[in-house]
């Protein structure tokens, strides 16, 4: 995949071939290969319970956050999804709570 004129290498295959995570990118020889990626998961998530009480969850927009390229959210989980990583989810208070992007917007009725 091509992102700001960067290529972002990304793993996967189709279901024909038994690959868990599907990607199918169109063939361009004059872009060099697979530039471009046509069909494939686009929200992936992973949940298990680790004996907290708590679900233990990671999730991942494989096409990123934004389709505007001028945009800091453009490939930002394009990459982590290339590097085979993903992003932590909070789901109990605790969690919520310690995350330090937290903002609490307070809305009352007049």
């Amino acid at each position: 995949m091509v992102r700001n004129g960067r290529r972002i290498p990304l793993g996967g295959g189709t279901e024909g071939l038994g690959v868990w995570n599907k990607v199918e990118g169109v063939w361009d020889a004059a872009k060099g290969g697979y530039a471009e990626v046509s069909t494939g998961s686009s929200f992936i998530q992973a949940v298990g319970f680790d004996g907290s009480g708590c679900p233990v969850a990671r999730t991942l927009l494989t096409y990123a956050q934004s389709s505007d390229p001028t945009s800091s959210h453009y490939s930002d989980q394009t990459r982590l999804f290339s590097a085979g990583r993903m992003v932590r989810e909070r789901y109990c208070e605790r969690d919520v709570l310690a995350s330090p992007q937290l903002r609490v917007i307070r809305v009352t009725e007049r």
